[in-house]
């Protein structure tokens, strides 16, 4: 599970920042001492059978749009009809709510379908943990 986080972030990285769109400099004082917007990146990674983007979106994306900063999403799901669950009690609650809601919103918004694999190594230390 771990693997997949770090090359779901790994996928986040180069598509950001490979996207043809203009960077911005850090929030600060400018020459005039007016202050600059921040340029963010939100990741999301996981399976969208599972996804929540409501929360995301207003508490992330839309919150620093009203402050004026400029927020790129970028998303790194798994889309097979079937999502998995390690926390059986979760298993009812599937969201599948749309990641091309962040499209409105987001400055740049870019959305790259990661197919998870069936038998992902796990760590014997976590194995145990999820045998308990």
């Amino acid at each position: 599970m771990r693997d997949t986080r770090v090359v779901g972030m790994a996928l986040c990285a180069l598509c950001f920042f490979t996207c043809d769109g203009t960077r911005m400099p850090i929030q600060g004082a400018s020459m005039e001492g007016i202050p600059r917007p921040l340029r963010l990146l939100m990741c999301v990674t996981g399976q969208s059978g599972r996804l929540e983007v409501s929360s995301k979106l207003e508490n992330f994306v839309k919150y620093n749009n009203a402050k004026g900063h400029v927020v790129d999403v970028v998303t790194v799901l798994d889309n097979r009809e079937d999502p998995r669950f390690v926390n059986k009690a979760n298993a009812e609650k599937i969201m599948n709510s749309s990641a091309s809601r962040f499209r409105r919103y987001a400055s740049q918004f870019r959305e790259i379908d990661f197919a998870q694999p069936e038998n992902p190594e796990v760590p014997s230390w976590y194995a145990k943990i999820l045998k308990k």
